[in-house]
This record gives structure tokens, C-alpha cells and sequence, in this order.
């Protein structure tokens, strides 16, 4: 449709303005380089003592314990371990001002990725533990988050080779503090595997030094990147020969509730075939008739009425929870029953696809009863914010 506008993340050249202020970082403040060790590690933290700021490099390890006066070896799993490390900082009398964390990096510089340990949860971890610290720190000019990957450069756009998704997810932690905390200085530094280790070093340092505030850089061979929304031509390519069979079968996650729900019953409409629903909420029961005509206000005044029947406290966190259940449960009924009034074949089962072994049953039990998957649409997804 010509009202619709089609967006893309786009690297774009960017070279560093060098006319930009200088900022300085404050003497007292202790820096972290977080990470594996080796040779990015030291270059690293040896570069920051060569500019006269006090380092110590993190290694994870079993259990926190000082290696030497330049490294401690660090249980990062949880939050408690994490703290204590925060703890015996302290006792050293340290208050970290900058977290450098290089745990993001598959293959540069000999820090090595480890696929068995959670990287993002790691960062988010340190950022929990030492937030009082790097807060306090912004206001001095330190409070200063860098992360490093090193997809291709260009975040992964460029799409050169292949690449681990899993330390993406550092970066969602270190845009995330950005949003939330900003008062920090939170810099995402992609690079190219094939950098060498002292230029990489030597960008960071500048980039560490600069006000720039652009969250995202990335550095390849042929110089510096940012990362810009571009707008694109929707495509308007001829989908009539795409098609589904009758017995076909297609796979949804998230797929009675919801944006993905709305694809789906589209999906029922143009190819009604077999759809295998998958969804956290169990299958709602058929809503009893005493709430099946009322709408929101309603539906508050009806609950509030039933609590007060029972003698028990109006709670309105309670209230508005029954609420969204009733309407939640409303919506998977009438998409589902759009589905089929639309011709297709719908099945739905509840299960968490993060519980890899229940959802594993569930395809092998398709292909035992159908032999077959044609399609997937994953719309599976949650948001836990506490």
C-alpha cells in the first residue's frame, strides 16, 4: 500500500569528527576490562595505565579471588558472586568509574568465546552490582559503559561471514543501560575479526577520549561506521505464486494472541491449511455468560462488584489483572475461531518453546502424525521486566 513506509538499519561511513571536545576520565575512578585473557585484554589494559588510569582486568573463573595486582579472577554467575566481587574492590579501595567489557568477542586478540557461559547476563549482572558506582562516577565524568563485539564491523549487516548470535545479546544489555541510565556513556564498538589488535585498541581509546554521544560505531578495514535509520522501497514483488497446500502445515509460536495472531488469521484467510498454534496461556475455557458482553469499564465494575461480594479488599493491581485475563482469554477464542471460519485446521497446544526438550516433543509428534512442516511463523516472545 502507498501508505505504508519501510524502514532498514543502514551502516553509513562516518569519520571521527577530530574538531570534538576531549573528555577526561577521573583519576580515582578504577576501570574494568571484563573479559578472557588475552592479548586484547592486555593491550587494553595496559594502553589505559599507559594514560595513567588505574585498571584491573576481570577473568571469569569458579570463584573471585585476587590473581595478582592487575587481574582478579571472578565468579560471575550471580548476582551474590557478582557483588562480592563488588566487595573486594572495595576492600582495595576501589570505586569503578568504567566497565570495558570484552566478553562480546568471538575471536579477536585471543579472547576466546565461551559458548557454555551467558555473556548477557554477565554484563547485566556487572551492571547491577556496580550501578551506584558507575552513577556516582557520570557525575565526576566517568560512568562509562564499552562493549565490544566483533561481527563484521558493521554490526553484522554486512553479512560477510558467519557469526555467533549469541554474544548479540551484550548489546541489548549495553543499549538497554543506555535508555535507562542516561547519565552513563554507553559505547557499542563492533569490529572486523581481521582488525589488527593495536589499531582496535587505539579506535576505543579514541572513541573513549571523544563526546560523541552515538551509541553504535563499528570499525572495519576501510574505516568507521555508524549505524543510521534508512528508508526503503517497500517491495512489491508478485506473491501469487506463493502458495500452501490444504494439508500443508504451518508452525506459529505466539500465534492466538496478539501481532502474530493478526498474521495468522491473514495467513488462514489466503491459505487455509493445517496451523499448529503454539502459546504460553493454556487454552481459555468458554467464557461464562455473565461476562461475555462486557467491555473494559464494565469489566472493572463487574470484578470490583464480585470482590466486594466476597468481602474482600478491592485490590486495583488484582482488578486490572482479571481484567486483562478476560480479555486475553477472549481474544485467543475469537482468533482461533476466526481461523477456522476461514477453512484451515487449527490445533493448539500451551507450552513454553523455551523449554527446548517440551518443544522438541512437539515437533516430532507433528512429523509422527503429519510428516511434515511447511511453513514456520515464530512470533514467540517476552517481555520480563521487574
Amino acid at each position: 500500500p502507498a501508505d505504508v513506509q519501510r524502514y532498514a538499519v543502514t551502516p553509513v561511513a562516518a569519520p571521527r569528527d577530530a574538531s570534538r571536545q576531549v573528555k577526561d576520565f577521573p583519576a580515582d575512578r578504577l576501570i574494568l576490562v571484563v573479559g578472557g585473557a588475552g592479548e586484547l585484554s592486555v593491550a587494553f589494559s595496559d594502553a589505559l595505565r599507559a594514560n595513567g588510569h588505574k585498571v584491573w582486568r576481570v577473568t571469569p573463573g569458579g570463584e573471585t579471588r585476587l590473581v595478582d595486582r592487575e587481574r582478579i579472577e571472578a565468579n560471575l554467575s550471580s548476582l551474590d558472586a557478582v557483588t562480592a566481587l563488588r566487595e573486594t574492590l572495595a576492600d582495595e579501595g576501589a570505586k569503578v568509574g568504567a566497565i570495558f567489557n570484552l566478553s562480546g568477542l568471538q575471536s579477536i586478540g585471543g579472547v576466546a568465546h565461551d559458548a557454555r557461559l551467558d555473556h548477557a547476563r554477565q554484563l547485566f549482572l556487572l551492571l547491577k552490582a556496580f550501578e551506584k558506582d558507575l552513577r556516582e562516577s557520570a557525575k565526576c565524568g566517568g560512568g562509562v559503559l564499552f562493549n565490544l563485539t566483533d561481527f563484521d564491523g558493521q554490526f553484522g549487516l554486512r553479512r560477510a561471514r558467519p557469526f555467533a548470535a549469541a554474544p548479540a545479546g551484550t548489546l541489548g544489555v549495553a543499549k538497554s543501560a543506555a535508555r535507562e541510565w542516561p547519565d552513563l556513556r554507553v559505547k557499542c564498538i563492533d569490529a572486523d575479526p581481521d582488525i589488527d589488535v593495536k589499531r582496535l585498541v587505539d579506535e576505543s581509546l579514541m572513541e573513549f577520549y571523544d563526546d560523541d554521544s552515538t551509541v553504535e560505531v563499528g570499525f572495519t578495514q576501510s574505516g568507521r561506521f555508524q549505524l543510521e535509520l534508512a528508508e526503503e522501497c517497500v517491495p512489491t514483488a508478485d506473491l501469487s505464486g506463493l502458495s500452501l497446500e490444504h494439508d500443508g502445515v504451518l508452525l506459529v509460536t505466539g500465534g492466538a494472541y496478539g501481532i502474530t495472531a493478526d498474521v495468522t488469521r491473514a495467513m488462514a484467510e489466503k491459505f487455509p491449511s493445517r496451523l499448529v498454534l503454539v502459546g504460553r496461556s493454556p487454552m481459555p475455557e468458554a467464557e461464562p455468560e455473565a461476562t461475555r458482553s462486557l467491555e473494559r469499564a464494565a469489566l472493572r465494575q463487574f470484578l470490583i462488584g464480585e470482590a466486594r461480594a466476597r468481602n474482600a479488599k478491592v485490590k486495583p493491581a488484582e482488578i486490572e489483572s482479571g481484567i486483562k485475563r478476560i480479555l486475553k482469554d477472549r481474544q485467543i477464542r475469537d482468533n482461533i475461531a476466526a481461523m477456522r471460519s476461514a477453512g484451515a485446521q487449527v490445533e493448539y497446544h500451551a507450552l513454553d518453546i523455551r523449554d527446548g526438550d517440551a518443544f522438541g516433543r512437539l515437533i516430532d509428534s507433528i512429523y509422527d502424525r503429519y510428516g511434515r512442516i511447511d511453513g514456520v511463523l515464530h512470533g514467540a516472545g517476552v517481555i520480563d521486566d521487574r
